[in-house]
């Protein structure tokens, strides 16, 4: 059912040493924080790394006297990307003894964020909890009635849900921003996503992106569908191949993937394979990372086809992401805030292991609930639920110190930041920085 950890001052005490008297005259108490991670399942290829940017923090912390002198228990468990285990999982939390002092939840996908909203008493539990999901729904705290036009079904808001990312439709107008501006013909763009689970997130910001795209005189050409459970090359090659057989579609100049950076990875490499000379392929936030390159490689090795396909040159790229967060290890002038997480990492991971944004994401997502808690103690407040939510919602332009764009929260708007930067891939494989674009979050789109 699930592999249960805790991160807590005792063991963190016993394998680095800290000073027994000065945790104890420091220590002010333990804040009680649940998880559910996806370590072995359809998004495992990227959020082990987020998790383990979560895991590393609280364990560090604990060892330097943690957050203002309160320590945290970090109690998780992976569900898989199981919806239904997470709902399972939830439900037995609240039967424990310490359920009452648990301050945060921090959770995997889209999916289960939505099913504990609608299957569970979740809104009613007042527990501030930190997803991977982006999605637009899930970035509202208020009710959002249809309107038959781009809310197509009532949304229910989530007050206590909260993410550091641009939220998936700002993404993906993002993108559509920079395919649109670079363009060697009349651009026409297509969408690759997963669309086996309506509910699942490469499907959240496609109505989104379709008409922003029409919005600004793009062509849209037909989708293609790689799942995230085509774990093969060989499958996702077979539905590209199809896609541009006898040259079909040979007038899409960029293709949206929307999937995590196994598929996506799959998915570039064989459309650039069949696709027209002039493609480009423009990622969502969790298919493209430091990564990709290497991915591609070896798919490539393995399917016997030139290993360079994804590969730019040294004045353009044929693959290209939106990064909400900066690349991991970039230090570079306006990201003061990378030093902190590559310190992290190098005390709790081998040099390779997880050195991606992916990292950086998880770190950040734990670091904007620990802002909230360090606020709450420097006004000497109790550090609640309601007391976190109200005090992430009064962040206005609160830097995180370059790793995403600043964050700005209202209790009728929880989308954080209208920015994201766009990274390509160079010649040699690395992660070469495009440009930063902010789009408007207007009231409007709130919820989609």
């Amino acid at each position: 059912m699930g592999s249960y950890w805790q991160a807590t001052l005792v063991a963190i005490c016993c394998f680095t040493g800290c000073g027994e008297d000065d945790t104890k005259s420091d220590n002010k108490g333990t804040l009680q924080v649940k998880g559910f991670f996806d370590m072995s399942g359809s998004t495992a290829d990227v959020l082990v790394a987020w998790s383990h940017g979560i895991i590393d923090q609280v364990a560090d912390l604990n060892a330097n006297g943690g957050i203002q002198g309160y320590h945290v228990n970090l109690d998780w468990y992976d569900n898989a990307n199981d919806s239904a285990v997470a709902v399972e999982h939830y439900n037995l939390w609240k039967t424990q003894a310490a359920w009452p002092e648990v301050v945060a939840i921090f959770g995997n996908g889209t999916a289960s964020a939505r099913k504990l909203r609608d299957d569970t008493s979740f809104n009613q539990d007042q527990k501030p909890y930190f997803g991977t999901s982006y999605a637009a729904d899930l970035s509202s705290p208020i009710d959002i009635p249809k309107n038959n036009d781009t809310i197509l079904e009532d949304v229910v808001g989530v007050p206590y849900m909260f993410h550091p990312g641009t939220d998936y439709s700002s993404g993906i107008r993002i993108g559509i921003e920079y395919m649109a501006a670079h363009k060697e013909n009349t651009t026409k763009i297509a969408f690759a996503y997963d669309n086996s689970n309506p509910k699942g997130f490469p499907v959240a910001p496609i109505a989104a992106g379709k008409a922003y795209a029409a919005a600004l005189g793009v062509e849209v050409g037909p989708d293609v569908y790689p799942y995230l459970a085509d774990t093969t090359y060989q499958t996702v090659d077979d539905k590209v191949k199809t896609y541009f057989e006898a040259g079909a579609n040979s007038d899409v100049e960029w293709l949206w993937i929307g999937n995590t950076a196994d598929t996506a990875s799959s998915f570039a490499l064989a459309a650039l394979r069949y696709g027209p000379a002039n493609l480009k392929i423009m990622s969502n936030v969790w298919g493209f990372d430091e990564s990709f390159s290497q991915r591609c490689a070896t798919k490539a090795s393995a399917a016997g086809i030139a290993s360079n396909l994804c590969l730019g040159t040294a004045a353009s790229s044929r693959v290209f992401g939106v990064a909400p967060f900066a690349a991991f290890g970039d230090t570079s002038s306006g990201i003061p805030g990378m030093s902190p997480v590559v310190d992290v990492h190098s005390k709790y991971r081998q040099a390779t292991e997880d050195a991606t944004l992916r990292y950086v994401q998880g770190y950040v997502t734990f670091y904007m609930w620990r802002l909230a808690v360090e606020r709450l103690v420097a006004k000497d407040s109790a550090i609640t639920g309601p007391a976190l939510k109200s005090e992430l919602e009064s962040f206005r332009s609160v830097s995180t110190g370059g790793l995403t764009t600043s964050l700005t929260m209202t209790p009728e708007d929880h989308r954080p930041t209208p920015g994201a930067k766009i990274y390509s891939l160079d010649a040699s494989g690395l992660l070469r920085f495009e440009d930063e674009i902010s789009v408007e979050l207007k009231a409007e789109w709130r919820g989609w």
